[in-house]
């Protein structure tokens, strides 16, 4: 009797043994699988339109409709420092955009230096007399970057330190 017990032995002992041990855990794909199909909901995007806290620069009054981003002072490579009014444009394509804004700066005697596009961007340079450049970065942006529901893109807006608000 002794003999039938012994080759068995080990094969109930595997047996009583795997029981005891705890299921294994979830393969990495599976969990990966999972994750995706958790979607997490975008902010809502508003319908009103923000105005900057303060004037921009130089006495420009804005007509195009924008929504209001950020304002910063920013320090270039060279030492200067310069306000960047940052806003979305709202219901118009870029060249519209760059025509709206254009407008508002002759309006207060800036003229246009130079115009290029590039990689999708605007970037125009406006003067006036000896108040500096004022560079305007005009831009389509992903509608997931824009935070109103009717912008388009961005319009980034440079002014030198030096230039005050009349």
């Amino acid at each position: 009797m002794k003999t039938r017990l012994l080759p068995t032995l080990p094969i109930l002992l595997a047996i009583l043994l795997g029981g005891c041990q705890k299921p294994a855990a979830p393969e990495a794909a599976d969990l990966a699988a999972g994750q995706q199909d958790q979607v997490t909901p975008a902010k809502p995007k508003t319908s009103k339109a923000r105005a900057f806290k303060e004037a921009l620069p130089a006495g420009i009054v804005l007509t195009l409709p924008y929504h209001a981003r950020s304002v910063k002072t920013i320090q270039a490579d060279d030492g200067k420092h310069f306000q960047r009014f940052t806003m979305e444009f709202l219901g118009m394509s870029v060249k519209e955009a760059e025509a709206a804004l254009t407008s508002d700066m002759e309006r207060v005697g800036f003229t246009v230096l130079s115009s290029k596009s590039r990689k999708g961007k605007k970037r125009i340079i406006y003067s006036r007399g000896d108040d500096g450049q004022v560079v305007a970065v005009i831009s389509k942006e992903n509608p997931d970057r824009l935070r109103h529901q009717d912008a388009h893109g961005f319009i980034r807006l440079r002014f030198p330190a030096t230039m005050s608000s009349e």
